[in-house]
């Protein structure tokens, strides 16, 4: 059987036409789709959840030390343990966090004789972070930041205050910087005025091993301080710069940091020098929920 094929330049074209059209409309609704889809980061952030974390240190001196820290979650995936050993510690060390409705932490248990309660405003906006700590002689120390908010939700300004004798005393003042909504500076003072610490931030583009809703008061940190508020960052932190009273740097404090990262983009290993000599190295594990 023979099939002719014959050409109708006019119908050719509106089928061209049509080709076209469609081609056009299937752009569009892909756009469309990929607008209601979630946010890489989101979909990361809701699959990898940091197990372990394991940090070797050496000193300048040649002496070397280990930092150990378990993460566990609990049925809505969120982080409600933290266990570590340390070189310094022959017992474990276990921090619990609590929540309230809002996925927002309320409670964290960091020692047996130390906790921090968390306050929330109508805009889910950490606002206090109220440290009690039971001291050697069973008297109580209170300590708390009293935390203030700009227009976007952005952490401007925190106060430190300590309750002694029931008298409420004001300590530094923290003022934030940003930058493509990161902290990129925190800038404290003593309320009679003079610097109290300054510090200085710049990131990688990768996501940070814990999300950064959490407070950063949480884990075991070598030489870091506990600031106000919550992680600085959704991303790790490639550079940290402290100055003193004086303005001199705090080479304890200050390192550069480099990483390299799993397929979807989380921090498996991590290499710090510090300006005073030190090298800290760490490992990162996750669970894929």
């Amino acid at each position: 059987m023979l099939l002719i094929l014959t050409f109708n330049p006019k119908q050719a074209c509106m089928r061209k036409n049509l080709l076209y059209l469609l081609a056009a409309l299937l752009v569009l609704s892909s756009c469309d789709a990929s607008k209601d889809q979630p946010e890489p980061e989101q979909v990361l952030f809701r699959a990898y959840y940091l197990q372990k974390q394991v940090a070797n240190y050496v000193w300048p001196n040649g002496s070397t030390g280990t930092i150990e820290q378990l993460y566990s979650y609990n049925d809505q995936n969120q982080l409600i343990g933290i266990s570590a050993t340390t070189y310094s510690k022959t017992e474990p060390l276990h921090q619990t966090l609590s929540y309230n409705d809002n996925n927002q932490v309320v409670h964290i248990q960091s020692t047996p004789l130390q906790s921090w309660s968390n306050t929330y405003n109508e805009n889910h906006q950490l606002i206090k972070q109220v440290r009690t700590t039971i001291q050697d002689d069973e008297t109580t120390d209170v300590h708390y930041y009293q935390n203030t908010f700009n227009d976007a939700g952005e952490l401007t300004e925190a106060q430190i205050r300590n309750i002694k004798d029931n008298v409420d005393e004001p300590g530094p003042v923290f003022k934030y910087a940003y930058t493509d909504g990161q902290v990129t500076s925190i800038l404290s003072e003593y309320p009679a005025g003079g610097r109290y610490v300054d510090h200085f931030y710049t990131y990688d583009d990768k996501l940070a091993p814990l999300p950064s809703y959490l407070p950063q008061v949480i884990g075991i940190k070598y030489s870091s301080y506990f600031l106000p508020g919550k992680f600085p960052s959704q991303h790790n932190i490639a550079s940290y710069i402290a100055l003193d009273e004086n303005g001199e740097r705090k080479k304890i404090y200050c390192y550069t940091a480099t990483y390299t990262y799993n397929e979807a983009g989380y921090p498996v290993t991590c290499t710090k020098n510090f300006e005073d000599g030190t090298v800290e190295k760490t490992t990162y594990t996750y669970v894929l929920i």
